[in-house]
């Protein structure tokens, strides 16, 4: 009975085990099983665990007591994937609490990180660098004052350092104001570079006619570091409402000369050919008196010297056309080579422009540009365009002849693919030998052309390259005698240029500059020029010479006679005695003999690529030897050759004053172009002068706050 009742509890104890062990398997899993061969294959394992038998024909064999093994099985060989069995209310309970604490202790990590994080991002968050960035961009690109209002420059701020987001403004007026004010700032600190220059302060100037209907005349300075540097300043970009006459210019001249505080230090003005800036150089001298001389204070710039013959020999048909683009640009107040592009226009006779091969030139390379076809067809021949030249710079012209020229047989074989369009551009071998001809006539005044530019280009160079033209004009009008049309063009564009090259002789300062160059000096003048050439050169080099050698005697008088107010007690006789010492001193023979002395001086042979004439005169060595003539040096040859900065000043003016712009204020335009040179230039310290309002600070401060 006992052993009955024992066999009973361990049966009820095996049936409970038994289902313990089978309770979570998934029903799903024993409908893909069959039923084990009674006598021969086991209910259980060893272990009490129910064995499952694999149903499906081909693999009646295979058997396992794992889920996990049913599950591998019947994806792996039948394809059938199924699901897990929903865990029970404890076990869930207990997978619960445990991603709960996991999750806690990763919540916590995370909120840490997070908050360092943003710590960092805090203290990278520079807002004054930012800030100081952002005016930066928009001054130097050319952007809208907006561009801090905008959603897509928060965004960027933001994606780049979400901590960043707060530290822009809201509205274009503020940006306005930090301009305004930095250029205010800046400009007190460059009258200071400007007073302390090593030479004399040189201006080139020019008006421009904004895209927004303004006439603006730009001021630009230019003078040297204590090392010898070039250095130049746009000064102003002052709307002239009343126009650009000479007088008007003169007195805006005068008024920015007394902003920075150098009136007296005025030294060359380099301009274009326009008559009105002779008027504006007598109004000049006569505000500042005897300091400062028109005629000898008046340079031309050299590229229009250049570019006026040129549009001479291409545009004007006689002397008297060009004599008649003189009296219209009296009349006008232009420039003289637009006004004689200006006649070519109009008339239907012109200068050697006109001959047959550079009209099918022109008129091939028109023709192209209205075709797409054609114009790719070409640029596959040939790897390029043909260049699109413009009436009022010559130079456009010599690249459309000289491209053609180059790619003539890409030209050629255009026109034998396409005879039915573009026959009648065809030009024969005596035609392309004319075009050549015109090349060789031109190259030299584009050689010219890129020799003078550049900032450190002094002023002997434009006296060489003057007389190098003059040499060549001259064997041109020999070499090609025996062609009348030809030759007519090159007496037109002698004409024009021997105008202009007269003109330079008004002013001392290019003959000086020759003078003063070591690698020249006199011998210079005896193997260039004609000897009367030379002796009057000298003499207006000497009478420059001897003003400078004056005024700066008075100043030693003048300092003298501060430094001794006890010659108020000497009787007259004994004053008089004093003032001739002093006479003899100033005037001693030794700065009498500096200029002299150099100018006979043998020339010597020094390399001038790694360092300009002028560093060379600011060395300790020339100013022991030539104390006063080094310093007048530095004056002469520190004077621009072209008024080309003015022109680069309205070019970065025009991308400024875009078609979405033009209402842009006249103070603000100068305020951002004067600041755009200044940086670029680095005559001046980049940052900017950032007060932000009351109101302001509190709107960024909510905004911190909310974010």
């Amino acid at each position: 009975m006992a052993a009955s009742s024992l066999s009973d509890d361990e049966a009820s104890g095996t049936s409970s085990r038994k289902r313990k062990l089978g309770r979570n398997l998934n029903p799903l899993l024993w409908e893909h099983s069959r039923k084990p061969v009674q006598g021969i294959e086991p209910t259980r394992n060893a272990a009490g665990r129910r064995i499952w038998y694999c149903s499906r024909v081909g693999c009646e064999d295979y058997s396992v007591v794992s889920a996990a093994g049913i599950r591998w099985h019947l994806e792996r060989h039948h394809g059938l994937v199924l699901g897990e069995v929903e865990p029970g209310a404890i076990k869930k309970a207990k997978q619960q609490d445990l991603t709960t604490m996991f999750g806690e202790q990763k919540l916590v990590k995370d909120q840490q990180a997070e908050s360092e994080l943003r710590d960092l991002l805090r203290s990278i968050a520079d807002k004054d660098r930012i800030q100081q960035a952002v005016l930066r961009l928009i001054v130097r690109r050319d952007l809208p004052l907006r561009l801090p209002c905008w959603p897509e420059m928060n965004t960027l701020l933001h994606a780049a350092n979400y901590m960043a987001t707060s530290s822009l403004w809201d509205s274009p007026t503020t940006t306005a104001n930090h301009v305004k004010r930095t250029f205010e700032a800046r400009r007190i600190e460059l009258a200071e570079h400007l007073r302390r220059s090593r030479s004399k302060i040189h201006l080139t100037t020019d008006t421009w006619h904004s895209p927004n209907r303004k006439q603006l005349q730009a001021i630009t300075a230019h003078w040297l570091r204590d090392d010898g540097s070039a250095c130049k300043a746009l000064l102003s970009l002052t709307e002239m409402p009343d126009g650009h006459a000479g007088l008007l210019v003169a007195a805006e001249v005068i008024r920015v000369l007394d902003l920075y505080g150098i009136r007296k230090m005025l030294g060359y003005t380099t301009t274009d050919n326009a008559t009105c800036n002779d008027t504006m150089c007598r109004a000049l001298s006569d505000s500042l008196g005897s300091d400062w001389d028109a005629t000898e204070g008046r340079l031309r710039c050299a590229g229009h010297i250049i570019n006026l013959p040129m549009q001479a020999f291409l545009f004007a048909k006689d002397k008297e056309a060009v004599e008649e683009a003189l009296r219209q640009a009296d009349l006008r107040g232009s420039e003289v080579d637009e006004e004689i592009a200006v006649l070519s226009r109009r008339g239907t006779e012109g200068g050697w422009i006109t001959v047959s091969p550079h009209q099918k030139v022109h008129a091939f390379g028109v023709y192209l540009r209205k075709s797409d076809r054609l114009f790719q067809d070409f640029k596959r021949l040939a790897g390029r365009s043909l260049h699109q030249p413009n009436d009022t710079r010559w130079h456009s012209w010599f690249d459309e002849f000289e491209g053609a020229y180059r790619l003539r047989d890409s030209y050629s074989q255009l026109i034998h693919n396409n005879p039915n369009d573009l026959a009648d551009f065809e030009l024969s071998t005596r035609e392309w030998d004319l075009v050549k001809i015109t090349i060789d006539i031109l190259v030299p005044f584009k050689i010219a052309c890129k020799k003078l530019e550049g900032d450190e280009v002094t002023l002997d160079a434009v006296q060489e390259t003057m007389d190098f033209l003059a040499t060549h004009l001259g064997e041109c009008k020999d070499k090609y005698r025996s062609n009348p049309e030809l030759l007519q063009s090159l007496m037109t564009c002698w004409y024009a240029f021997d105008k202009y090259y007269k003109l330079i002789d008004q002013s001392a300062a290019y003959v000086t500059a020759i003078l003063l160059h070591p690698n020249k000096r006199k011998n210079y003048l005896t193997a260039a020029w004609k000897q009367r050439w030379v002796q009057e050169g000298i003499q207006r080099a000497k009478a420059l010479w001897y003003r400078r050698l004056d005024h700066h005697n008075a100043e030693v008088m003048a300092v003298n006679d501060e430094l001794r107010p006890e010659a108020l007690d000497l009787d007259p006789f004994a004053r008089w005695q004093l003032s001739i010492q002093r006479k003899q001193q100033s005037k001693g023979a030794g700065l009498l003999d500096e200029f002299e002395r150099f100018i006979a001086a043998a020339p010597d042979t020094l390399d001038f690529t790694a360092k300009s004439v002028v560093q060379w005169w600011i060395q300790p060595s020339q100013q022991e030897a030539y104390p006063l003539l080094s310093q007048h040096a530095l004056d002469v040859l520190s004077a621009p050759s072209m008024s080309a900065e003015s022109e680069r000043v309205f070019s970065g003016a025009r991308r400024t004053i875009s078609w979405s712009r033009t209402q842009l204020s006249s103070p603000i335009i100068e305020a951002l172009e004067c600041l755009k040179h200044w940086q670029v230039t680095g005559v001046v310290e980049d940052d900017f002068v950032i007060r932000i309002p009351e109101t302001e600070e509190s709107q960024l401060a909510e905004k911190d706050s909310s974010t």
